[in-house]
Parts: structure tokens; sequence; C-alpha cells
């Protein structure tokens, strides 16, 4: 079911952070040393990042035993429509895309950062249209139901 999704995750959320690590550890005491960020950009940088932490992990908790990494239907799987889930399909990628974000501040290269994360939700919505494809295989009027109440990324607006 997972289409090899799980994969292009993983390369458009890690690698490009870990280059960006990477870029910092080797330039920072070099004369392109202002291209880092301020301390406005590292603190909404970070404050980002934590927050969207906190979103994917409240959401993989509130899965529970539903969460997995590959796209699948567990035994007596249900639809959890609580908590996060009560107004967004996907709070964990909302979390992954916010941690993205934070980075974005932190890398102090806003163009190049925000093509990472332009990235990551172009990789993201295939697999979040497997998703949906085979949650609605499995729950049929029931999910298509919640899909129109409970928004992809964001609450909907009433």
């Amino acid at each position: 079911m997972d289409k090899g999704t799980l994969k292009s995750i993983y390369l458009a959320k890690y690698v490009p952070n870990i280059l960006a690590i990477l870029i910092y550890y080797f330039f920072k005491n070099s004369h392109y040393a202002s291209l880092l960020p301020s301390s406005l950009s590292a603190i909404l940088g970070i404050s980002t990042f934590i927050a969207g932490f906190l979103i994917r992990q409240i959401a993989i908790i509130q899965l529970g035993k539903f969460y997995t990494y590959k796209v699948s239907i567990t035994d007596h799987h249900e639809l959890i429509d609580t908590g996060l889930y009560a107004s967004m399909r996907h709070p964990a990628y909302t979390g992954t895309f916010l941690e993205l974000t934070g980075a974005a501040f932190l890398y102090n290269h806003f163009i190049l950062s925000w093509c990472i994360s332009l990235c990551y939700l172009i990789v993201i919505h295939k697999r979040i249209k497997q998703e949906e494809k085979t949650l609605i295989e499995e729950f049929g009027p029931k999910y298509q139901e919640y899909m129109k109440r409970a928004g992809m990324f964001l609450p909907k607006l009433k």
C-alpha cells in the first residue's frame, strides 16, 4: 500500500537538513558567518520547530496503536477523529511542515529553505492521496464525511 512514498518523505525531510547542518558547521567561523541566522530568526526558527515537533508527537500519540510508518490498515482499525484529528486529518504532516519552516528561519536562506518545504509538500501530497484512498476503502462514507468536516493540514474555517 505504501508505494515507495516513505522513502521519498525521508529524503525530502532529512537530506536537506543534514546538508544545512554540515554547511553551518563548516562555515560558522568563516567570512560567510554573516549569512548565519540573527537572534530573531533563530528564536522564530527554534520556536516554530519545537511547535511542529510537539504537534507531530501529539498526533502520533493520539493515533496510538494505529500509527505506522507505512500506509496500512491494522486489525480492528478505528478511525481516530478526536484530539488534533477532530479538526485536521493529517496533523503529523502539519507538524513536520512546521519543523521544516522552523529550519528555514535557522538556515537564514529563505528561498532555499522554502523550496525544501515546498518539495516536502509535493512529496507528502502523493502519500496523503494513497493514505486517503486506503482509508476510504476501509471506512467508506464514514471517512468521506470526516473529510468534509476536518481540513487536510489545518482546521477548516466555518
